[in-house]
């Protein structure tokens, strides 16, 4: 099993919810199920699949930098400027099946701040580092 599900494994009991920071400000609940994580800021598509965390991990340890663009969802289609494939949100895309020039929903920000939270990575300016 990836470092990343491990760590947050360890942190989030089943079946407890949590707070979990966000990156500026506030809180959002998540709570560990044996598929994943649920979490209360995605509305009707609040399920984080444990691999998504895996594909995460995968991405930062390709790069040389241990690092990955966050990427951006709002006003983007998978594969412009502002949402590469190769970013973090690009990443999270893929796993749900996405395509490039697809439209996708944003993960991005509970994704970075659990692993943040579970002490696997940290914020950059604008990036996801490996810790």
């Amino acid at each position: 099993m990836s470092r990343f599900v491990n760590a947050l494994k360890s942190k989030l009991p089943l079946d407890t919810e949590i707070s979990i920071p966000k990156q500026r400000k506030g809180t959002f609940v998540a709570k560990a199920n044996g598929s994943g994580v649920d979490v209360d800021c995605l509305g009707t598509s609040s399920h984080l699949p444990w691999g998504v965390f895996e594909a995460v991990e995968k991405l930062l340890e390709a790069q040389s930098s241990k690092s990955a663009v966050r990427g951006s969802a709002m006003n983007a289609k998978l594969g412009d400027k502002n949402l590469p494939i190769d970013s973090v949100e690009g990443c999270i895309a893929l796993f749900f099946q996405k395509t490039p020039g697809q439209r996708i929903l944003r993960r991005i920000s509970p994704v970075a701040n659990l692993l943040v939270w579970s002490g696997v990575c940290r914020h950059g300016k604008g990036v996801l580092i490996l810790q």
